[in-house]
Parts: C-alpha cells; structure tokens; sequence
C-alpha cells in the first residue's frame, strides 16, 4: 500500500541545454532518491520516481539552463503507478499542460546529489505505457557512455553518437513482447543472441527498471540480458547480468516541438482576439424589431403544410405519348456549330491585346533562386561534394563534431574538422561530417540530421573566402563564441562570431 512509480516523460522544447534535478524524499522513512539528468534542445528523456513504501514522498526539481536561467519547485509524489510529461518551454515548465514553474535568471541555489540513488531490492518492470509503440528511443549505454548501434550487417556495439543508427522503433509484438527495431535497417532487431534477429523470440524483451533512471533489458525468464563490454562490442546474453554493462537510460529521440495545441497557455494567431466587442452599434443580442415575432404563427386560416387541392398532384407524370427526354428529332444536332458568317469576329483593333508592360516580369532580385539557379551560383569551394573546413573568426580554430555529436569552434586539422558539401533536394546548402556521415552542422544550436534546420545560405562578408552561414529565412546563423562553443542561433549576427574562412580539405 504507497507504493508506485512515476514514469516522467521529460521533454525540452527550449533552444538551450537543461540540466534536470529530482530529489525523491521519504519523509517518514528518510529516505533518499537523487536523478540528475543533461537534455538536449529538442529531445526528451525518461525519469522513473519511485515510492518503496506508505507515507509522504516529497520531489525537489531543479532545471539549470546553460543561458544563466533556471526553475525550481517541489511536489508530492502520489502512490500508484502513472505516465506524466514535462515540458521545459522558453518561459515556463509545465507538467501535462499545467504550469508548475516560471523560468528566471540565474542558477538554480540548490546543489543536487549526482548519484543515480539506491538499488531496488529486485528489478522493476516497466509498463507497456511508459514505452508506447511507434516511439523511438536511445539506449545510452552505462559502460560505454555510448549509444547502442545496429550495423547493417547486423553486428551490435555500444559505440554510437545520436546518427541513425542508433534510434531504435518501439515495436510490440501482437501479442504485447516489447521488441526494438533499428529505424534505419528495418529488418534488424535487438536480439538475445550477439547478432541481430529478425524479429522472432530472440528479440521479445522485458525491460526493467534497476534503480531510478537506470534500465536493463532481459529475456522473458531473465536468464539471458542485453550487455556490453568496455570496448563496446556485446556480450553472450548468457553471462550478462544486472551491473554497468547491462545498464542503459532510456532517451526518447522522436520528440522536436511539441505542436501547439498542446500548450494551453499559447496566445491566439496574430491579431486574433476572441475577446474583442462586436462592431460599433451590433448587438448580437438585440430583440427583433418591434411588432414582429419569428415565432408568430401563421395566418389564420392559412396552413403551410396542408394537402394540395384534390384532384391535384404536383408529381403526376406527364401527358401519354409525351416524353421530356425524347431523342432530338433525326438530322437534328442541338450541338452543332453556328451556321458560317452567324458570329462574325469583331473588327480588326477592335480588341487588342494588352501591351507587354501591364504583366512586366518580376524583377530578379523578388524571383526566389531555382533549385539548379542555388547549384550554379554558389562559391567554387561549395560546390556539392567538395570536402572544405570551416576556420571561425572568432576563435581562430576550426569548426568540428564530436564523437559526442556537439558541435565547437575548437577543433584542429583533423578528421573531426572535415566537413562534405551535401544540398539538400530544395538546392540549399548542408554541411555533413565526413567523419561521421549522416550527423550536419545546424543553425537549432546542435548537430542536425539532415532536416530543414541543416539547410544554410552562405553570405560573403567582404574577405577572401569569408562567409556567415544562415538560415533562409536569415533569421538564425552559426557562431561560435569565443570559448568554442556555439552560440545561441537566434543571437548570432554578421560579425567575428559568425564569420568563417573556408579552405578546402585535402
């Protein structure tokens, strides 16, 4: 009796990097359950709350943004098991669209506890709910600090950034088998076997939950496990068990910006205001004008419903031998053309066509660039598939991704700095990692997959190959401050932050 858990979807719709703190409390009990968890712009992650016994279990939240602002509040935690989500937004958090704390400058004044808690006495299962099907999640692994990964030839490593190949399909069998199939090879599956399977009983899962935030995956009799060694590569099933190797947190990778409707707190469209008076002198509320009655009855005597007169029929059928849709009598063309000469044309000048200036074109700086147009018109050194680096102005290094997937300012003449000239299908240019294919630079504040937040147009700024690179509506750019890292792209304007000199790569 009391006891339960709390499985919060934590979703940060914010353009920042947010360090979330739960301290779980048992007020009676004094007992302690810490979870400290990094999100990133655009990604959620699972945070289980659990309760092991009756009484009050109070949670302390703690959310530092990396901008210098921060929210705090606390709760209780009710018994029972429940699914909640949390939205981190720009201005406030909400939790299943109610408003639970308002964002504001500065650091958070508590300092959480970064152990992940206590150990479960036994592992918990995870409710089919807490993973519904048709997400799609990371399995960071606790050994490796990687993401699991499923290659194409079906080889399973822990070795993995956040590319394709490691988000994997939440996939239920029909009879309810957790499976989990790799988004980017469809006909692979984890599997209980070292390879991947193709979806049989090699691949039915039970996931569990070890202590808070932390998850294994086993067989349905828990004799074999999911695992990992140091070095990434995958152990038998049979000799995994329940340690670092075995252990993964669960981060959802389908989440972008929650749609609007559902924030409750959203302002109306621009100029909308349902609250606005009706026009000046209506009133929508008037009674009639005076003397008349919707809702009189008729005439006396008269009967809008009564029978026709008898003998009438308003649907008789018509005379006998009289046919309404009779064919046309024979060599009668009720469609043939006008006899020759019956409409002459009008008299020459009569009508003469508009002259050319009244549909001038549009001049060419308001036709937007065809896609061919962006193709041929672009710098030499961004041509597609030319393979160039990119030097910020502002740090003197270069521009890099991570194994890690972040992108800084920092970088030297290495493989990480090597970036592949790849246009997406509109003719817009993207910048890919050669070292890691399918990871791009973007202007959302992260590495980008290849969507339309990946899509530049390159700006010369006045030197010798010097460019800003921005969105194509030219209201974001990628900078990079003077420490590396990037910089809010909503921030970024057309100076040093901004500017980059591009060499091509050898």
């Amino acid at each position: 009796m009391g006891q339960g858990v709390t499985h919060m979807t934590i979703i940060n719709a914010s353009p920042v990097q947010a360090t979330v703190s739960a301290h779980v409390h048992g007020l009676m009990q004094n007992s302690h359950e810490q979870h400290t968890e990094v999100i990133y712009p655009q990604q959620s992650q699972l945070v289980s709350l659990t309760r092991q016994a009756a009484g009050d279990y109070r949670v302390d939240w703690s959310i530092n943004f990396n901008n210098g602002t921060h929210a705090e509040w606390n709760n209780n935690l009710p018994p029972g098991h429940a699914n909640r989500t949390m939205l981190l937004g720009n201005d406030r958090i909400t939790i299943d669209g109610h408003q639970v704390a308002r964002i504001k400058k500065g650091t958070s004044a508590r300092h959480p506890h970064h152990d992940q808690g206590a150990r479960f006495p036994a592992p918990i299962d995870v409710p089919p709910n807490a993973l519904p099907a048709g997400r799609v999640i990371h399995l960071r692994s606790f050994k490796t600090g990687k993401n699991v990964q499923i290659l194409q030839d079906g080889t399973i490593r822990a070795l993995g950034g956040n590319g394709p190949l490691t988000r994997f399909i939440v996939d239920p069998t029909p009879t309810g088998y957790l499976r989990l199939r790799s988004e980017k090879f469809p006909q692979h599956y984890l599997a209980l076997k070292g390879v991947a399977g193709q979806g049989g009983s090699a691949c039915h899962l039970r996931a569990q939950m070890v202590c808070p935030s932390r998850y294994i995956l086993r067989s349905l009799d828990s004799s074999k496990g999911i695992g990992f060694r140091a070095d990434g590569s995958i152990k038998p099933s049979q000799e995994v068990g329940t340690g670092d190797g075995a252990s993964f947190a669960i981060v959802f990778a389908d989440v972008s910006v929650p749609p609007a409707a559902q924030n409750p707190y959203a302002p109306p469209p621009a100029g909308h205001n349902p609250y606005a008076p009706p026009p000046a002198g209506h009133n929508p509320y008037a009674p009639p004008p005076a003397g008349h009655n919707p809702y009189a009855p008729p005439p006396s005597g008269h009967n809008p419903y009564a029978p026709p007169p008898a003998g009438h029929n308003p649907y008789a059928p018509p005379p006998a031998g009289h046919n309404p849709y009779a064919p046309p009598p024979a060599g009668h063309n009720p469609y043939a053309p006008p006899p020759a000469g019956q409409y002459p044309p009008p008299p020459a000048g009569q009508y003469p066509p508009p002259p050319a200036a009244h549909h001038p074109p549009p001049p060419a700086a308001h036709r937007p660039p065809s896609a061919s147009t962006r193709q041929h018109n672009v710098h030499p050194l961004l041509k597609p598939n030319t393979i160039i680096r990119l030097k910020s102005k502002k740090t003197g290094k270069y521009v890099r991704i991570t194994k890690d997937s972040r992108m800084n300012a920092n970088g030297g003449l290495g493989p990480l700095t090597k970036f592949r000239v790849s246009p997406s299908g509109k003719g817009f240019i993207r910048l890919e990692s050669v070292q890691f294919p399918g990871q791009f630079l973007s202007h959302k504040g992260s590495v980008g997959q290849g969507g339309p937040m990946t899509e530049f147009v390159a700006h010369p700024v006045g030197g010798k190959n010097e460019l800003n690179f921005r969105s194509i509506d030219g209201s974001k750019g990628l900078g990079f401050v003077q420490t590396g890292d990037v910089k809010p792209p909503t921030n970024v304007g057309r100076g040093a932050a901004a500017t980059f000199v591009i060499e091509r790569a050898a």
